[in-house]
């Protein structure tokens, strides 16, 4: 796997993610819509009520665009080069399907392929660091071969 294709596969997890935080921004904007009172109208208690409660999604969207960030940035200083063992960074492929390892994200295509991020923190990540292609593991109860590592 060439420097082109696993860049192509970075901008693919950064298109998830900003698809995502698009989808999460125009709900903020929604909600902080819908939380405002305005001063110059009459209100009821429920208005208040109402008020308050879209509020603190407005405060749950906000944590879930900085998360985004986050995610952002870890796809960001994902160094893709070329790897012979699993670590952060590596394209592990087994069972026909590929692995980013590096950063959670669902399953995602890039040139006709299927991919899917795991975290550093996964328990099948655990299963998998520090092996290479050929090698087998076990992950509850099922076993698995590393056909790739990239």
């Amino acid at each position: 796997m060439d420097t082109e294709a696993k860049e192509r596969i970075r901008q693919a997890m950064r298109s998830q993610v900003h698809g995502a935080e698009d989808s999460s921004q125009a709900s903020l904007r929604s909600e902080h819509s819908a939380a405002e009172i305005d001063p110059d109208s009459s209100y009821s208690i429920d208005d208040l009520s109402q008020s308050d409660d879209e509020g603190q999604f407005v405060g749950l969207y906000e944590r879930v665009e900085a998360g985004e960030a986050k995610t952002l940035t870890e796809i960001d200083a994902l160094d893709l080069s070329h790897h012979d063992v699993v670590g952060p960074g590596a394209i592990v492929e087994m069972d026909g399907l590929r692995y980013v390892i590096g950063v959670a994200l669902s399953e995602f295509d890039v040139d006709g392929d299927a991919y899917v991020g795991i975290a550093t923190d996964s328990p099948l990540y655990a299963q998998m660091a520090g092996l290479r292609a050929d090698d087998t593991f076990d992950f509850r109860g099922v076993g698995y071969r590393i056909a790739s590592v990239w």
